[in-house]
């Protein structure tokens, strides 16, 4: 039986993920605040670059059998064909240094 673990628990690992995650990314001294935690972790990074927000996926979030690498990579892809193609207005994903 698998051990159940606190949405507060959750939250903090995720937390501490999303930490060493923005290493990668070109955001200078950020400062993470706890939105939701649901279907992803979403968090709101300030940092002297601006506001952004940070959404952490879930293992499996695509469903089993699914590289998750390119699911993202896909919706990625939408928002920015989106933010392109169409006067919506849409989130800038901001992708990793590499």
């Amino acid at each position: 039986m698998p051990e159940l673990v606190s949405k507060r628990a959750q939250v903090a690992s995720i937390r501490r993920t999303a930490l060493r995650a923005l290493a990668d990314y070109p955001v200078d001294e950020p400062r993470l605040t706890f939105i939701a935690h649901g279907e992803n972790t979403t968090f709101r990074v300030e940092s002297r670059d601006g506001r952004f927000l940070m959404r952490v996926h879930r293992p499996n979030r695509h469903g089993p059998g699914v590289d998750s690498r390119v699911a993202v990579g896909s919706e990625l892809d939408w928002l920015s064909g989106l933010q392109a193609d169409t006067d919506l207005s849409v989130p800038t994903p901001i992708r990793t240094r590499s």
